[in-house]
């Protein structure tokens, strides 16, 4: 399995860190150019003005969908069955080439496996449903945060690659909101223990302390409030769609909430 890693051309820093990182591990992986929000092209640029300011969904983080995108496209141009996706940020365990090797030999039919830990509570499935080169696997459940380390099928990324909608949100909540149809009905499953953690949720990090996105996400902090009918929209989608069937999971005993931790053998 290659995998692709997308980075900003001016953070040489981060390429060569996770460069040496892929070199220890024996993965091997191609640059993908992070897409700018200055150099997005006219028709992009057009459909995120579409959304309205109102989103606090800032041009900055758009053009991350762009890169994923972009990551999926160069990985479908391969006869590879499967991906491996990462941002530049990320820290790898040194068990990741066992488990690229197991899930290679059997995919167990998921389309996208969340390899990643945010460091904070995620809701997922009480039991676990499979397992994988000795990793729980456990279906997604509510919200999950962070798109900086997974693996991807063909047919997901053509989803990714075909479907402009995709672009018409952040890309984590694109990939794991399990509401979401827009890939279509592919099966989702996140690692636990995690083998990938991006650099400022480790342990004593400051989040965002050395990210390029801080002046995106306060643009869309301070854009301008919805009016009655997207405020409407957006809570139903919110509370109704993601937070109601989240609450009932828990009170049935289905999922919990919990830090899923990161294997940093």
């Amino acid at each position: 399995m290659r995998a692709w890693y997308i980075n900003l051309a001016h953070r040489t820093d981060r390429r060569a860190t996770l460069e040496s990182q892929l070199h220890r591990l024996g993965i091997a992986a191609e640059r993908v150019d992070a897409t700018l929000a200055k150099d997005l092209p006219p028709q992009l640029v057009a459909q995120h003005a579409a959304l309205g300011a109102h989103t606090r969904f800032s041009l900055r983080e758009f053009s991350v969908g762009v890169s994923h995108v972009e990551a999926a496209r160069r990985f479908l141009a391969t006869g590879e069955q499967h991906a491996l996706i990462l941002e530049d940020d990320i820290v790898l365990s040194g068990n990741l080439p066992k488990l690229i090797a197991i899930f290679e030999s059997d995919s167990q039919g998921i389309d996208l496996l969340r390899i990643e830990t945010f460091n904070r509570p995620s809701q997922i499935s009480t039991k676990s449903k499979g397992e994988l080169a000795g990793y729980a696997l456990h279906t997604i459940h509510g919200w999950a945060w962070g798109a900086a380390a997974y693996i991807i099928s063909r047919q997901a990324a053509q989803a990714l690659v075909e479907n402009p909608k995709v672009l018409d949100n952040i890309i984590d909540r694109v990939l794991y909101r399990p509401h979401r149809t827009i890939l279509g009905p592919i099966k989702r499953r996140q690692l636990v223990p995690a083998l990938a953690i991006q650099a400022d949720r480790m342990e004593g990090a400051v989040w965002g302390a050395d990210s390029d996105l801080t002046a995106g996400r306060t643009e869309g902090l301070s854009a301008p409030k919805p009016g009655l009918a997207k405020a409407l929209a957006n809570f139903v989608d919110a509370e109704i769609t993601i937070a109601l069937p989240s609450a009932l999971h828990r009170i049935a005993g289905l999922s919990h909430k919990r830090i899923i931790p990161f294997d940093g053998a």
